[in-house]
């Protein structure tokens, strides 16, 4: 019936049209053309945009989908598969997600001509997390957000350029002098005093030689200037090698900070998908501040940032022995300050003598360790060898001689009281360094007659061999 309808009016229209065009002037025939013509336009929308066919995507039926799954106050997915799909905490990606909301229109929901919600915050701001994500293209979100790919771009470039604008100022600053002053501190407990990552006047000493700037830890490409301190490619002998792998080992931590980052955010990583350079220059800055919204909310304090803290102070008092780090960002005005910086830059001399530092500065620090590690060593045996054993071994040791266990206890502690007494009133005296020597020797000594004692009277020769040994052991 309706198909007979659109037929009737055809016809009639052809047969108006005919009549105007045989009965009307040029002009009202010019005008009718153009009424024609709109109307074909007319009848040819079907969205919201000339030639876009509307798609009823269900958008609400995917917010609801979406806070279900991991919004709700019970959501279906707990906290640590969040985490894998967002790469961030729970609260963290709502703070981020109001701040966004706030800064662009944008991304508040809203409702269009005819009255229906359109997409919420939520599933924007999720379609962009998961591009970043996951490396993925525009319209592989839509099956679950119920998003279009232009949209979904759209909000990529908007949420992107929203983080940037609200959380750079605080995640991707400058670093401040309290900052230097932490860094330097980690570079010298790791044994590269004056080593920032960066090169800003500061003053530090190594083997009784005066640097004024900081420095970076490179490889052989660079070139051999003062403020690159390079790995040694074949390194003879121990100081060398252990500077080697020292300089390596730090320097590779830069690497693991922009490998961690690359598998947080795959689309570092990933194909740049006909992104122009400015995009991809605001989706490397955004991934950076988020990455590190995300290092400041999951850090775990440890005991020892008090030591890092109290050591970070001393750099900040003048009365220390380690000058105060001053961060200077002036501008160069004289063209000659501008030449003399460029040449100490330059100056490989300085970077020669410089590693030539660091290398012995290593190595000083290596065998400190190794003499650490060999005292601490001899002090875990002589627990097991030295008085401990003593008193636990001594009720045996008397009882065999037929000394009565209580009458052994006693002497053992006078003999302990005796020493300790003769000690205190020597120690001021003689000095703690001349104590442990004699007693050193007499235990030596005392072990020796008890080791020939002993082995006399395994052998049967010496019948009072078994009062000597008492006597070495109660020594």
């Amino acid at each position: 019936m309706d198909q007979n309808v659109s037929d009737s009016s055809s016809d009639a229209a052809n047969e108006e049209f005919w009549e105007l065009a045989n009965s009307s002037s040029d002009e009202e025939l010019m005008n009718l053309q153009i009424t024609a013509l709109q109307e074909m336009g007319r009848r040819r929308r079907r969205g919201s945009i000339p030639g876009r066919i509307y798609k009823d995507r269900q958008r609400l039926q995917g917010h609801e989908t979406l806070y279900n799954d991991y919004f709700a106050a019970n959501p279906v997915h707990e906290e640590v598969v969040f985490r894998r799909r967002f790469r961030m905490h729970r609260h963290l990606f709502l703070r981020i997600l109001a701040a966004v909301e706030a800064r662009d229109s944008y991304f508040v929901q809203k409702r269009d001509s005819a009255g229906r919600l359109g997409l919420s915050s939520l599933q924007k701001v999720t379609a962009a997390m998961r591009m970043l994500a996951y490396g993925i293209g525009a319209d592989a979100v839509d099956d679950y957000l119920r998003i279009g790919e232009s949209t979904a771009i759209e909000a990529m470039r908007r949420f992107v350029q929203a983080v940037i604008d609200v959380f750079r100022a605080e995640y991707l600053r400058r670093p401040t002098s309290d900052d230097i002053s932490k860094l330097l501190l980690i570079g010298e407990s790791r044994g590269f005093p004056g080593m920032l990552g960066r090169a800003p006047p500061v003053s530090y000493k190594i083997n009784e030689h005066e640097y004024t700037m900081g420095y970076y830890l490179a490889d052989g490409i660079y070139p051999s200037w003062a403020t690159f301190v390079k790995t040694i490619p074949c390194p003879q002998g121990e100081k060398a090698k252990n500077f080697a792998k020292a300089q390596e080992g730090c320097r590779k931590d830069v690497e693991r900070a922009f490998g961690v980052l690359q598998a947080r955010f795959a689309i570092v990583r990933g194909p740049a998908r006909c992104w122009d350079r400015e995009m991809l220059q605001k989706i490397m800055t955004a991934c950076v501040i988020m990455h590190n919204m995300i290092i400041e909310d999951e850090r775990v304090e440890r005991a020892a940032q008090d030591d890092l803290e109290t050591l970070a102070r001393q750099y900040a008092e003048p009365d220390m022995d380690i000058d105060d780090v001053m961060v200077s960002r002036n501008h160069t005005i004289e063209f000659e300050d501008f030449i003399s910086n460029h040449l100490r830059i330059r100056d490989k001399g300085t970077h020669t003598m410089l590693q030539a530092d660091l290398v012995e500065h290593l190595w000083q620090s290596h065998l400190a360790n190794i003499i650490v590690f060999i005292g601490s060593t001899l002090l875990d045996r002589q627990q097991l060898s030295g008085i401990n054993a003593v008193f636990y071994f001594s009720s045996t040791v008397f009882k065999s001689a037929g000394v009565p266990s209580g009458l052994a206890n006693a002497f053992i502690g006078i003999a302990n009281i005796s020493g300790s007494v003769v000690a205190m009133a020597l120690m001021d005296k003689v000095g703690r360094k001349v104590l442990l020597l004699w007693s050193f020797f007499g235990m030596a000594m005392a072990m020796a007659v008890q080791v020939v004692a002993a082995s006399s009277y395994s052998s049967g020769s010496g019948s009072g061999m078994r009062g000597l040994i008492d006597k070495c052991y109660l020594c």
